[in-house]
């Protein structure tokens, strides 16, 4: 075979590999997206989960939180 032609195909098997690990990376990605949005939540409300439970918290320990977070909601 001539020489060029081996490094083409030896090119073109790299570029093979390469699309295989992204379209493995995505496939991955897109599995871990579909398990959150089964858990019954996006993933965007745990930030917001944690705030509300850390006023919670607050208000419990602080009654000047207390107050503040009745003004609030």
């Amino acid at each position: 075979m001539h020489p060029q032609l081996t490094l083409l195909v030896a090119q073109q098997h790299i570029a093979d590999l390469r699309r295989a690990a992204d379209h493995d990376r995505l496939v991955q990605a897109a599995k871990a997206a579909s398990r959150s949005d089964a858990a019954g939540r996006p993933v965007a409300a745990a930030p917001i989960m944690l705030i509300r439970r850390l006023r919670r918290r607050l208000a419990q320990t602080h009654p000047a939180a207390r107050k503040a977070d009745q003004v609030e909601g």
